[in-house]
Order: C-alpha cells, then sequence, then structure tokens
C-alpha cells in the first residue's frame, strides 16, 4: 500500500502583523588547569551597544556588559510638552529551561533584564533637540526610579544614553516629561539591553550543548517591555531570547603501572611483595587454611564531570570478573574495588573508598561527581580472591589461574 500525504495550507487572518527580533546569549564552560577552582562560565555573547563602544572602559570597571536589543521605536504622532517617552523593563528574575541537545538533560538558568538604552535622533534646534527640552536634564541623567550609566554622549541631533534598573520587578517605569512641544522625534536606534544571568554548577552537568528560550512582548506601551510609550510604534512587537550554554568536560585516566597484575598471597586488604608472598603459601600448606589473593594497581584521573564506572571482563563471574585455570577451565571471582581522589565523590557527597566495581553498567550503583577540578588525581584498583575461592584454586594446584579485567570510566551517564 502506498503511502499517501496530503498537503495542507492554513492561513490565519489578523489586525495585527507580528515581527520578532531573536537573538541568542552563549556561555561556554572548559576546565582549566591554570585555574582549576573555575566552576563558572565563560561569556561568549558578543559585546554590542553602550559597553561596545566609547563607554567600553566604563562597563569593565562596573562589570556591565551590554548585547543587541535591535528593536528601534519612532513617535506614530508629535511628542508634546507634558507628554512622557516612557520605558519598563522586565527587570524580575525568571525561570529558563535549557536542555542538553543529546541526552535531554534540563538545568535552570536565571535570567533577568536590568539594563536598556540607546540613542535618540531628531532634526529640532538648540529649544527643542534630542537632549534639551526635557525634565530633569539631558538623558544622561536618569529619571526617578532608574539608576544612571553616568556617561552620555552626543549632541542635540543624536544623543546615545543609557540606564539601569536596579529593581527585580516588572512594574518600575522610568520616564523622561518633554517640557516643550516637538515633532515626531526623538526615534530610537541602536538599541541595547543588560542582564544578569544564574548559571548552574557547570561541574554538575554533562558534556554538551544546553538550549533553552524566553520571550517578551515589545510594544510603545502595555507590553512586558515597553519602549517609548503609548505615542511610539516598535519595528518589532517581540523579543525572543535563546540561551545557548556549551559545557566541554575532561576526562583522562592514566596507568601509573603497566603490564600483567600478580596477585600474591596476603592478609585481607593488604599488599604483599613476592618474598612475602612466598612465605604465606608456605604457611598456608601447613596451616591447610587457603590464604587470599591481592594486588592494586594505581591511575591518575582528571575529571571535571560527572561519570560512572563499570567493568568489562574476559570472563564473568556473576556481576564480578573471573579467572579461569588453564588445567581445568574452572573460573573463580576476582574483586574490583575502586578509590578515587578526594575531589570526586558520591552523589551524596561521599569520599570513593574501596567501592566493590560490578560487570553492568548501573548509574544507581556507581555515579560520581567531581566537586572541584584537580588535574591528575591519583586512584587505585584493589583486586580479591577470596579464601573460599582459594580453596578451590588449591585442588588442583600447580595450575595457574588468569583472566583481563577491563575498566570503563564512562561520562554518558544517561
Amino acid at each position: 500500500m502506498k503511502k499517501i500525504i496530503f498537503g495542507l495550507v492554513l492561513s490565519l487572518l489578523s489586525g495585527h502583523t507580528l515581527f520578532a527580533k531573536t537573538i541568542t546569549i552563549t556561555a561556554e564552560f572548559t576546565p582549566s588547569v591554570t585555574s582549576p577552582d573555575n566552576n563558572k562560565f565563560t561569556n561568549t555573547t558578543p559585546n554590542y551597544g553602550y559597553c561596545a563602544g566609547g563607554f567600553a572602559t566604563n562597563c569593565v570597571n562596573n562589570g556591565w556588559f551590554t548585547v543587541a536589543f535591535g528593536i528601534s521605536a519612532e513617535p506614530s504622532e508629535a511628542i508634546l510638552a507634558e507628554d512622557n517617552v516612557s520605558y519598563n523593563m522586565p527587570s524580575s528574575t525568571r525561570d529558563v529551561v535549557v536542555t542538553n541537545r543529546v541526552s535531554g538533560t534540563q538545568r535552570v538558568v536565571k535570567f533577568a533584564i536590568n539594563g536598556f538604552g540607546g540613542r535618540n535622533r531628531g532634526y529640532g534646534d538648540q529649544a527643542t533637540g534630542v537632549n534639551t527640552g526635557w525634565s530633569g536634564g539631558s538623558w544622561v541623567n536618569q529619571p526617578s526610579g532608574c539608576n544612571g550609566s553616568g556617561y552620555g554622549v552626543g549632541d542635540n541631533n543624536a544623543y546615545s544614553w543609557f540606564w539601569r534598573w536596579p529593581n527585580r520587578n516588572d512594574t518600575t517605569v522610568c520616564s523622561k516629561k518633554s517640557t516643550v512641544d516637538r515633532g515626531r522625534y526623538p526615534t530610537l536606534e541602536m538599541t541595547s539591553f543588560m542582564y544578569l544571568l544564574t548559571t548552574p554548577n557547570p561541574l554538575e552537568m554533562d558534556d554538551g550543548v544546553y538550549e533553552g528560550q524566553i520571550s517578551y512582548s515589545v510594544a510603545g506601551s502595555g507590553a512586558e517591555i515597553n519602549v517609548g510609550g503609548p505615542k511610539y510604534q516598535t519595528s518589532d512587537n517581540q523579543l525572543i531570547i535563546n540561551f545557548e550554554l556549551t559545557v566541554t568536560h575532561e576526562m583522562s585516566v592514566r596507568p601509573l603501572e603497566t603490564g600483567t597484575v600478580e596477585l600474591h598471597a596476603c592478609q585481607t586488604g593488604k599488599i604483599c611483595t613476592a618474598a612475602e608472598n612466598k612465605i604465606n603459601w608456605e604457611k598456608s600448606t601447613v596451616t591447610n587454611i587457603p590464604p587470599e589473593l591481592t594486588a592494586e594497581s594505581q591511575f591518575e584521573i582528571t575529571s571535571s564531570g560527572s561519570f560512572t564506572t563499570y567493568l568489562s571482563c574476559e570472563v564473568n563471574a556473576g556481576d564480578q570478573c573471573g579467572l579461569r585455570s588453564v588445567k581445568t577451565g574452572d573460573v573463580v571471582p576476582v574483586k574490583t574495588l575502586l578509590t578515587l581522589p578526594g575531589n570526586i565523590q558520591t552523589t551524596s557527597g561521599s569520599a570513593v573508598r574501596n567501592l566493590l566495581m560490578k560487570n553492568v553498567k548501573d548509574t544507581s550503583y556507581a555515579f560520581f561527581k567531581t566537586e572541584h577540578f584537580e588535574p591528575g588525581g591519583k586512584g587505585k584498583f584493589h583486586f580479591e580472591v577470596d579464601k573460599q575461592d582459594v580453596a578451590v584454586m588449591k585442588k588442583n594446584a600447580p595450575d595457574e589461574y588468569s583472566g583481563v579485567v577491563t575498566v570503563v570510566f564512562d561520562p554518558q551517564v544517561w
């Protein structure tokens, strides 16, 4: 049977056309050997507007950053004496969910617009130009409710300004009242805004790109973002802000010993030399009490994110790896216990000390998070064969048991 596809064209008639301006805010995290304590994102959004121009030094000194708003506005009729040119920014903090493109893991960032400015343009004379004839004087002087930036530049034909919203609410309206009649100006262009962005701890986030979005309605008045007031028309009716947070973790493991790991007869939890191994086997022959077999292998690990670990075995023995007899083919289990450096902990904040590993990937059992970045932290594997299994091995002595144990460090935790 053929697949039948119906194509339908739908139309919606409306008296208002919606134009949206879309911008993207980006930030990234990559661990640094020179700054191992860093657990903050770096802002990678292009700087634009007030803080990218002649006021860049002022912004750097105050820790400010502005991005393109990209929406212009102009009066639909003449601005008269006693008219207010008003602005209102949604300065309350809003939660934005960002989702990992691959894993689907979600986190929340907190966002607020806390500053806005642009360049006024007009064609007046010294009495009615864009920067004269306003209550409170020049546009560098912020109205009540807002904070100024301290700097403005221009003349009566074009004047750049910037105000800041100190209160975390959506109700603070900052207005300049005209004291004279003027034409259909000032128009507003080259707009930019300042924002607050609070991000999660990247050390607790998966690798990858996290995406989210928030939108605000924009108008001369009556919208979430009010630009100009009731006599103004904006070039766009909506501001859409996309968020892209990129996390690039580091994960590397380097063994400190190479070659075959030999298990020696020893006491529980101890490591014995070859000479001690020989003595302990001789004792067990006399006492007929089998010893425990132990060995250790050390490694260096560099990690900045979360990961899980599990075993991949040449020979499986239940949920452990096994050693196989060359003579009989019998298999005995060998325990693999994991110890990690102190900067890597369990989800409950406990140290990882001699955790018994399994040959299945189980993040509910073995899931670790990096508390702080520490290049080259020391860890170890401790191997044990229990006494009762050594007793089985002795039945067919002399014999040789061997097996390959592969430990997988997996940052793909989803």
